[in-house]
């Protein structure tokens, strides 16, 4: 999730993977290539309602060789955007919801063995989301007939939280119990360059470089537990001000119009 886009933006830019770095012509140019905004036919409006995505991930053998399950299911409306254009200057305007993932565990396990104390029952329920919101203005002009160049300045916000619950029962009668809350937040911006080159005629090569920048993170711990052997419930909680180290990113493609 750290460094990439798990949702696709745009009709036509989902149906044509990387190569949409090289068209990039509608007001999901933006985020792909803002160079291609020029080669827009006219000003237009346009978004998806909604995008839908499910997975799942099995931790194999984690807790006596029995599986975890992790299921993640979400439904985003995950983008809008409009081209303006004026004589040579194109403008655009975009939000997007570039990652967005939601993610459940509720399960049992009884008669666990394997551990150092035996165990009853062990249940564990477990709730996250992670998204991460693009939104900002981009220009693009053509530096000549078979070139031209775009920038988009996005704002970066993003937001993780997580609940979970443990129990653990023993199978001396004793049991440990847990509740934990944990909110991650940060603020940014996002700037990306765009170049777009026609070589020869049909053919189209697009490169952009990008970084994100947080400016401000924060995370927010907190977890109410009783351990075995104890009676009452011990409360912490830790704050704690994080900014993530992003790398640059460098995006290519090239299409050929048949």
């Amino acid at each position: 999730m750290e460094y990439h886009k798990n949702t696709l933006l745009g009709g036509r830019a989902a149906t044509m993977a990387g190569a949409y770095t090289a068209i990039s012509d509608d007001a999901s140019g933006a985020f792909y290539n803002p160079a291609g905004l020029t080669y827009a036919a006219s000003s237009s409006f346009s978004g998806s309602a909604n995008t839908y995505s499910t997975s799942k991930a099995v931790y194999k053998g984690v807790i006596d060789d029995r599986d975890w399950n992790r299921n993640a299911s979400n439904l985003t409306p995950n983008y809008f955007g409009v081209v303006q254009k004026q004589g040579v200057h194109t403008f655009a305007f975009s939000y997007g919801v570039t990652d967005s993932f939601v993610e459940n565990q509720d399960q049992q396990f009884q008669n666990l063995t394997g551990a150092v104390n035996p165990i009853d029952l062990f249940a564990l329920n477990l709730h996250s989301e992670d998204h991460t919101y693009l939104i900002g203005p981009s220009y693009a002009r053509k530096i000549n007939e078979k070139m031209s160049w775009g920038v988009s300045a996005f704002y970066h916000y993003r937001i993780f939280r997580r609940s979970q619950a443990q129990l653990i029962k023993y199978t001396d009668g004793d049991d440990y119990s847990s509740y934990l809350n944990n909110t991650k937040k940060e603020k940014g911006f996002k700037p990306k360059f765009g170049l777009m080159l026609s070589p020869a005629p049909k053919w189209s090569v697009g490169a952009t470089l990008s970084k994100t920048m947080i400016l401000t993170g924060l995370s927010n711990t907190q977890l109410n537990e009783k351990l075995k052997a104890a009676t009452n419930f011990q409360f912490s909680q830790i704050k704690r001000t994080t900014i993530r180290t992003t790398p640059y990113e460098l995006e290519t493609g090239v299409a050929w119009f048949k």
